[in-house]
């Protein structure tokens, strides 16, 4: 990224508290800003405001997604996650209220219609979104430890859930009570995650640095770099996003630093980890095929001498 190109396009200022979401909707037409004053807003692609449903929620917005052309989805600090047509944005057209605390992030399986919310109440929620059909789909185990941010995975096949204690929990899709699988990718928080690619996520929290992490295989493919404040500590992170083309990645910390990373040797990296999966596949198969026509000579060796023996 050339420094020194970037420069500020526009300021909004609509929130009267601390605006703790800001995403893109999927066709990159309007962004969608959530705060803690219980508000959330639409802004459009001439920096206009669309839509500011002001005190929607009874409690301060902890998440926004958008799920698909009009739909949104708002999760807050009590657990409730309310759907919103923006064509009728002045009250919510469904609400869940299955989770007990904060909605850190939500996810949509597109190819299952079907709406993820990981929480700091240590679970993970799945819920149906089929006109006629919403209601809760399933609901982890509790984890006794915050679920902090959630990804669909493997073209929805997997699911995946960041929790406190730096661990990313992997559950199968449609087995939800508990994980099947962990990659351990910290010794503190993994605050926020976002997709590179159906295999690769970024992430980052409470140490500082922004890895890039491969998901079955499980590895830490790289560490991307850092934050650190004033004081030379570790600065936390607190939001990390990826482009639409995925070849830039973005994070954001208590430093106020924004960086900017270039994720081409990520995806280059997880190409070399597949083909090293590959060739260890490989020769485990020929070194099982070659203990396997051993014992077989053994066992021929054991026959033709019992059979002399007999003679």
């Amino acid at each position: 990224i050339n420094t020194r190109s970037t420069q500020k396009m526009a300021e909004f200022n609509h929130h009267k508290k601390s605006c703790r979401r800001v995403t893109f909707t999927e066709d990159g037409k309007h962004i969608l800003t959530a705060s803690r004053d219980k508000s959330f807003a639409a802004i459009g692609e001439n920096g206009e405001i669309v839509s500011h449903l002001k005190k929607c929620h009874d409690h301060p917005i902890s998440a926004i997604k958008h799920i698909d052309g009009p739909l949104i989805a708002t999760g807050d600090d009590d657990g409730t996650i309310k759907l919103w047509d923006m064509r009728i944005p002045k009250k919510s057209i469904f609400t869940f209220e299955e989770q007990e605390e904060t909605i850190s992030e939500m996810d949509v399986n597109p190819e299952k219609n079907h709406l993820l919310a990981s929480s700091t109440d240590g679970t993970l929620a799945v819920y149906e979104l089929r006109v006629g059909k919403r209601e809760l789909f399933a609901l982890s185990d509790n984890f006794e430890e915050d679920l902090l941010s959630v990804l669909s995975m493997k073209k929805g096949k997997k699911v995946i859930a960041s929790t406190n204690e730096g661990i990313v929990n992997i559950f199968s899709y449609g087995d939800f009570g508990d994980c099947n699988d962990r990659l351990i990718a910290g010794g503190s928080s993994i605050d926020t995650m976002a997709k590179v690619d159906e295999d690769t996520v970024i992430a980052g929290g409470e140490e500082g640095t922004i890895k890039a992490l491969s998901i079955l295989p499980n590895k830490i493919l790289s560490i991307l770099g850092e934050h650190i404040d004033e004081a030379n500590n570790p600065s936390s992170i607190s939001k990390v996003a990826v482009s639409g083309d995925k070849n830039i990645g973005a994070s954001v910390a208590f430093d106020g630093v924004v960086k900017f990373w270039n994720l081409e040797y990520v995806k280059n990296r997880e190409k070399e980890v597949w083909i090293e999966e590959e060739n260890l596949v490989a020769d485990q198969e020929m070194q099982e095929e070659d203990e396997q026509v051993q014992e077989e000579l053994n066992q021929h060796e054991e026959v033709k001498t019992s059979f002399k023996n007999k003679k």
